[in-house]
C-alpha cells in the first residue's frame, strides 16, 4: 500500500532521507519591488551566501532561506542561491519540509520523514504537534543535541521522556526540560541545588515548582536567584521569616513586598529603619489597617505616599496623611490623589474641596462618593474644569444640575445634558 501524498507518491523512500528542508521559491513572474525593498531583499541575500561556508541546518539559516527564497523574484541572485542548496531538486524538498511540519501531515508520512538524513527535517518532525509519542521516543535518541530539543520542546511531549532527559548532556535540554510546564514537581526538585544560575531561574519559574524547592533553592543560591525565591507567591513562611532579618535592605525589601508574608513580620518591617522596607509594607495590599494608620504618620515622604496609594487604606490613615500635608506645602501634590480614593471620608472631602489648589478641587469633584453639600459647593467653583467634573458627577443632585445647565460655559452644559440623572429636556432648554 502506497501511503506517500499524490504529489510525492514517484520519489522514493530513500529520497526522503537525504532531501533537504530548504523552502524554495519556485519560478514564475513577481511583482516589481521598490528601490527600498530590492536593497533590503540583496541585503538579505548576502547574508545567506555567507552561510555558504557552513551547512544550512540552523533555524536562522532555514528562516534566512526561506525568506530570501520567497521574495527575491526576477532578481539574478535568486540563480546564485539556488546554487547553494545541496539538493537537486527544490520543490520536492519544499513539500517535504512543509509535511515535516504540517499538523495534519499523516503519521505513517511523519515516520518515513523522522528517518531523513537531514537534521532540519527531524527537527521538523519533532517540533510536529502530531508527531506520535513512538516516533518521538526514537528522536530523542538522536546523536544531535537540536534534535532532542525539538523533542522536549514539543506540547504533547511524553512525561517519561522529559524525565529520561531531565539530566541531558546538552545544558540547553535541560533548560527545556524545567522550563516544561508538564515536568513532574520530582524532577524540578533535583535541580535545586545546581550551579547554574539559569537552570534555577527556569525552575522557579515552573508552575509546578514545590514550596519544599524553592526552600532548598533559597539555602544555597546568589543573592540573584534569592531575589526571584523572596518575589515567589508559594515561597514557604520559613523563608520569608528567615530574611526579614537579612543584613541586606534589598532583600527584607523583597520580603516585605510579598502577599504571603504574615502579618507578624510586616508589622516588624514596619518598624525598620530602611524607609524603602517600610515603603514596601505601605504598599503590600495584605498589609493590615493598623499597620497603614501607623506608616500613616511616618517622617519619610515617599512612605506616606504609599499608604495613600494603597486600596485598602482606611479613612484614619487617609486623615493622617493629610494633617502631614496640609502643614507641609510642598508635599500638596499627594492631595489629590487623596480626594479621589474611594474611602476619603466626608471630612476629608469637605476640606479639600476648599482648598487653594484648582487641582485638588478638581479631584474631589471627580470623586463619585462626594458628599451632595460637597458639589454643590463645588458647582460655584471659578474654575470651568472643575464645575464641568461636577456636571458629569453621577453623585450630583438635580437642582445643583440645573443650575450648571444655564452655565455660560458651553462644556459645562454639555456635561450635564451627559449627565444620567439630568432630566431629558435640559439639552433642549440650554444647549
Amino acid at each position: 500500500m502506497n501511503i506517500m501524498p499524490e504529489e510525492v507518491q514517484d520519489v522514493p523512500n530513500n529520497d526522503i532521507q537525504n532531501c533537504h528542508p530548504v523552502p524554495w521559491a519556485v519560478e514564475g513572474t513577481q511583482d516589481d519591488h521598490t528601490p527600498v525593498e530590492l536593497f533590503i531583499m540583496c541585503l538579505l541575500a548576502l547574508i545567506v551566501l555567507l552561510f555558504q561556508e557552513k551547512e544550512a541546518t540552523t533555524f536562522m539559516d532555514l528562516g534566512a532561506f526561506f525568506l530570501v527564497g520567497g521574495m527575491l523574484g526576477r532578481l539574478e541572485l535568486r540563480k546564485k542561491l539556488k546554487r547553494t542548496l545541496r539538493g537537486t531538486n527544490a520543490s520536492i524538498e519544499q513539500r517535504y519540509w512543509f509535511k515535516a511540519c504540517e499538523p495534519s501531515t499523516p503519521v505513517e508520512i511523519l515516520e518515513k520523514l523522522s528517518r531523513s538524513t537531514e537534521k532540519g527535517i527531524r527537527m521538523s518532525v519533532a517540533l510536529n504537534p502530531s508527531t506520535p509519542p513512538s516516533v518521538l521516543k526514537e528522536l530523542v535518541q538522536d546523536d544531535d543535541c537540536d534534535v532532542r530539543l525539538s523533542v522536549i520542546s514539543n506540547p504533547h511531549v511524553p512525561i517519561d521522556i522529559l524525565i529520561m532527559h531531565a539530566h541531558d548532556a546538552d545544558r540547553d535540554v535541560q533548560l527545556s526540560v524545567v522550563s516544561n510546564p508538564h515536568v513532574p514537581p520530582e524532577v524540578l526538585d533535583e535541580y535545586a541545588r545546581v550551579a547554574d544560575r539559569d537552570v534555577l531561574f527556569t525552575v522557579i519559574s515552573n508552575p509546578n515548582v514545590q514550596p519544599a524547592t524553592l526552600e532548598k533553592i533559597a539555602l544555597c543560591c546568589d543573592d540573584e536567584v534569592l531575589k526571584d525565591v523572596l518575589q515567589h507567591p508559594d515561597v514557604p513562611t520559613s523563608v520569608l521569616d528567615e530574611h526579614a532579618h537579612d543584613a541586606d535592605p534589598r532583600m527584607r525589601q523583597l520580603v516585605a513586598s510579598n502577599p504571603k508574608t504574615p502579618e507578624t513580620i510586616l508589622e516588624a518591617l514596619s518598624n525598620d529603619e530602611n524607609h524603602m522596607v517600610r515603603g514596601a509594607v505601605a504598599s503590600n495590599a495584605k498589609t493590615p489597617a493598623h499597620i497603614l494608620e501607623a506608616l500613616s504618620t511616618d517622617p519619610d515622604t515617599n512612605v506616606r505616599h504609599l499608604v495613600v496609594l494603597n486600596p485598602h487604606a482606611t479613612p484614619t490613615a487617609l486623615e493622617n496623611a493629610l494633617e502631614r500635608y496640609e502643614t507641609r506645602p510642598w508635599e500638596r501634590d499627594m492631595k489629590g490623589f487623596i480626594a479621589l480614593h474611594p474611602d476619603a471620608p466626608p471630612p476629608v472631602l469637605e476640606r479639600l474641596a476648599h482648598d487653594k489648589e484648582g487641582e485638588v478641587r478638581l479631584s474631589v469633584a471627580l470623586n463619585p462618593h462626594a458628599q451632595a453639600d460637597v458639589l454643590e459647593h463645588l458647582g460655584k467653583d471659578p474654575v470651568t474644569c472643575v464645575r464641568r467634573s461636577v456636571a458629569r458627577n453621577p453623585n450630583t443632585p438635580r437642582h445643583v444640575l440645573d443650575e450648571l445647565a444655564r452655565d455660560d460655559q458651553e462644556v459645562v452644559r454639555q456635561a450635564v445634558a451627559m449627565n444620567p440623572r439630568a432630566s431629558l429636556n435640559y439639552s433642549r432648554k440650554h444647549i
